[in-house]
């Protein structure tokens, strides 16, 4: 399960692989399609599984993206889903783009030229730094504790019924 899935126009590939590196430099591990698809493999299938398994998604929009029902379908479902999705806007023509309106009542990155993918890269990490996609939940981080608890209390039911009798 990957933390981060990184929803791209086949034409934005290169903006794609250096954010991806700069992510996992960063800590995260991150969903991107040309390192993690297997031959063979039914496509859909493995994206909607990562998708669903993801626990941010950042989408790359720009006038290539406007083409892309690969975009389209992972935004989709990643919007059905929930959670975290990080727009990244990376020309003037990326807001033009119909899948804008989705996504249009987040905070975007805008990206103004290839100089700054870089700063975009750090704006992607600091903003999935503070989400909470790396904080555990206590009933998960505790779960074996609480498991524990109901098993003895159980017991402790059932001893007192058998003593009762």
């Amino acid at each position: 399960m990957a933390d981060v899935f990184l929803s791209y126009s086949s034409a934005d590939r290169d903006v794609a692989e250096y954010l991806s590196e700069k992510l996992r430099k960063g800590g995260y591990s991150v969903f991107f399609d040309q390192n993690v698809l297997v031959s063979g493999e039914a496509i859909t299938e493995s994206i909607t599984k990562s998708l669903d398994d993801a626990k941010a998604v950042v989408v790359l929009l720009s006038h290539n993206s406007q083409r892309s029902k690969w975009v389209e379908r992972e935004l989709t479902v990643a919007l059905k889903k929930g959670g975290p999705v990080i727009p990244v806007l990376l020309d003037d023509e990326a807001t033009d783009n119909w899948i804008w309106p989705l996504v249009s009542d987040r905070v975007a990155i805008k990206v103004g030229s290839r100089d700054e993918i870089p700063e975009a890269a750090q704006q992607i990490k600091d903003a999935l730094d503070r989400s909470d996609i790396n904080k555990v939940s206590v009933i998960t981080r505790y779960r074996w504790i609480l498991f524990s608890a109901a098993i003895i209390a159980v017991l402790i039911f059932a001893l007192i019924r058998w003593l009762a009798k």
